[in-house]
């Protein structure tokens, strides 16, 4: 187990909790202002769960509530890359409003049937998450020696990966018409560029003047811009380059001639509020600008509460497949590390009707058939 220690960095009112992580890497988080005394600093470094990472615990005595916090402090995937912002974020909430029901219990008594019976009483677009990463804290928590090597109530539970969810498509002609009621230049960029490429929003955001190589025809991804922050994009598949249409390039040098930030090393979507030094907010954008259009063109049915930068990539995806691109380039272009991905995106119903009617109209010889429904009559035999 990494020890820590406490700082107070010349220059800076903070006192730090410093400590190397399971890679060697020095880690730090601040605790306070450097007038605050030891004895506070470490008090405040045992509520927060540093204090985890100094000695050993013991493994019969720590508590899940424990557990979670440390592994959040980590903040590592299993095969030691730094988690990115976004992952971070996620993991953060759902430790703190649903994985905090456990905080109290001895972490190495909590029964499978435990967790079971809790997952089931949770949303089913949740049940899966929660428990994937409750199975990612009772690993790290292994590895760390923070409980017995054979503690792993987590592995004879399954949890359902249903979702009522069902993504709203925009087709060519929606997305042409939602283009034209939206005033605002960058933003109508922004829609262009994700409807054409199926880039994620925090993808498009965190992009650099000198990620667009004009003259290859591609777009280097980097990074991406999650909750205000630059991070690494969501996986690995998600780095790379893809390929931008001369089209799609006319879109981009249209934009650079009219936005105030257009050197190389500025953000192509650049905040005006917080002069070029970080992209737009992506929720601000769907909030001020893509819902109030969407509603007004009835793309947005009532009731749906999960529509805004990401439908144009589920739009994508279903287009493409409708329009018989291979299944592999499909995957290539929205650059998903499992091809299963396609049946999650792709929202066929259209062609599946369509479909249905090449067959009746085959089964039929092209023919409309009427069936006719004849009711039978009482028999006027003797004796009926």
């Amino acid at each position: 187990m990494a020890s820590g220690w406490l700082k107070r960095p010349a220059g800076r009112n903070c006192t730090l909790f410093v400590w190397y992580d399971s890679t060697g890497r020095v880690r730090s988080r601040s605790l306070g202002p450097a007038t605050m005394s030891d004895e506070q600093a470490w008090s405040h470094a045992g509520e927060e769960g540093y204090t985890l990472l100094v000695g050993k615990p013991n493994p019969d005595h720590i508590r899940f509530g424990d557990l979670r916090r440390a592994f959040v402090l980590d903040a590592h995937a299993a095969d030691g890359r730094p988690k990115a912002h976004s992952t971070q974020n996620t993991e953060k909430r759902n430790c703190r409003l649903h994985l905090s029901h456990f905080d109290q219990q001895i972490a190495k008594e909590i029964t499978s049937r435990e967790i079971r019976d809790w997952l089931r009483r949770q949303s089913k677009g949740m049940q899966s998450k929660l428990r994937n990463t409750l199975s990612s804290i009772y690993r790290f928590a292994r590895v760390e020696g923070l409980v017995p090597q054979g503690c792993d109530p987590v592995k004879d539970v399954g949890a359902s990966a249903q979702t009522n969810y069902e993504a709203v498509v925009l087709t060519p002609a929606d997305t042409l018409r939602l283009l034209r009621e939206i005033a605002d230049p960058l933003v109508n960029t922004l829609v262009v560029v994700l409807a054409a490429t199926a880039l994620r929003a925090s993808e498009v955001l965190g992009l650099r003047w000198n990620d667009l190589n004009f003259e290859t025809g591609t777009i280097r991804i980097e990074r991406g811009f999650v909750d205000g922050k630059l991070g690494d994009p969501k996986s690995r598949a998600s780095r790379g380059t893809i390929q931008m249409h001369p089209a799609l390039a006319e879109v981009f040098t249209d934009w650079r001639k009219q936005t105030t930030y257009a050197a190389d090393g500025d953000f192509v979507f650049a905040s005006d509020r917080k002069k070029g030094k970080q992209p737009r907010l992506a929720s601000m954008i769907v909030e001020d600008h893509i819902r109030p259009a969407a509603e007004k063109l009835g793309l947005r049915p009532e009731g749906c509460q999960r529509f805004g930068l990401h439908n144009l990539r589920h739009s994508l995806a279903t287009w493409l497949v409708e329009s018989g691109v291979k299944p592999i380039v499909v995957v290539r272009m929205l650059r998903w590390s499992d091809a299963k991905m396609i049946h999650t995106y792709a929202h066929i119903d259209r062609t599946a009707k369509g479909a249905q009617g090449k067959f009746m109209a085959k089964l039929f010889g092209g023919k409309r058939v009427q069936k006719r429904v004849q009711q039978k009559r009482p028999s006027r035999r003797k004796g009926a």
